[in-house]
């Protein structure tokens, strides 16, 4: 069996070798791509574009280097995501999971704080395409070690294991490309409705350990200021002078409405609804 005496099986052989090393080292020039981007106070100055309310302020961001890029009027080339005191925002190219399979997609998307039910790093690693090429490589180092005595075999044979041999490779080749492509770092952010991942090699390491614990002091931020409501509505002693029926059911209402977003428990709710008819009846 010889690959030598056909310039096409030699381009062929070429190409299965060359392009899972050429894929490697991409991939991992890809992983020091990211690099930590402060942002300036002009920059800050212009999130108004972003914002829903003019009152809300800047707490934290990942992907600072195209948050800059999208501020000046570029095009996002990767996404990024942006907390402020109230909500979360994001924008651009990012991953998401549908029916257990991660996709690319561009998002513009605004999530409020207390929505948000946590963040985390992950990573997809599509084993499948791992077996097979590592099942395809020992077919084709198999195939290479008998075409050592090649002497001794017929036409049809040679010809066999030659298939065999091309074949291998090519399917080495295409499945373990395909697992450097599709094996991912991500971090990712879960809110009520789905979810939004980050690929890890575009962004900066600190960034994004910052971004999430400046997210995590908003969200708990958000969550101890409702409680605190309604301790405070607990613990208050209000004259029955100055509670009419309409301002009691205002108090409810409001209640009932932290209660719907699952700022508070239910028990809370009682115990806020308890104190206020309380306080109307003295």
């Amino acid at each position: 069996m010889s690959v030598g005496a056909n310039p096409l099986l030699q381009l062929l052989f070429l190409a299965a070798i060359v392009t899972p090393i050429i894929t490697f080292f991409r991939v991992n020039q890809a992983k020091r791509s990211g690099k930590k981007v402060n942002l300036t106070e002009d920059s800050l100055g212009k999130f108004g574009a972003i914002f829903v309310e003019p009152t809300e302020r800047y707490i934290a961001s990942i992907g600072n280097g195209y948050i800059i890029n999208f501020l000046a009027g570029s095009n996002v080339a990767s996404g990024f995501a942006v907390v402020s005191n109230k909500r979360v925002y994001f924008k651009g190219k990012c991953y998401y999971k549908e029916e257990g399979k991660l996709k690319k997609s561009f998002e513009e998307r605004t999530v409020d704080l207390k929505d948000v039910t946590g963040t985390g790093y992950t990573r997809t690693n599509p084993l499948f395409l791992l077996i097979t090429a590592i099942v395809s490589f020992l077919v084709f180092v198999i195939s290479a070690i008998v075409s050592f005595d090649s002497d001794s075999m017929s036409d049809t044979a040679n010809q066999i294991g030659l298939t065999v041999f091309l074949s291998s490779l090519v399917v080495f080749s295409i499945t373990i490309t395909s697992y450097l492509l599709k094996r991912h770092n991500l971090f990712e952010i879960a809110f009520a409705g789905g979810k939004i991942a980050f690929d890890t090699n575009l962004y900066d390491k600190t960034e994004i350990d910052d971004f999430q614990k400046q997210l995590r002091r908003a969200k708990d931020h958000i969550v101890e200021s409702a409680h605190s409501q309604v301790a405070a509505a607990a613990a208050s002693q209000v004259p029955a002078e100055t509670n009419s029926k309409l301002g009691i059911a205002d108090e409810i209402k409001k209640y009932s409405e932290l209660l719907q977003q699952k700022l508070i428990t239910q028990e809370e709710f009682d115990e806020a609804k308890k104190n206020l008819l309380f306080n109307s009846n003295k």
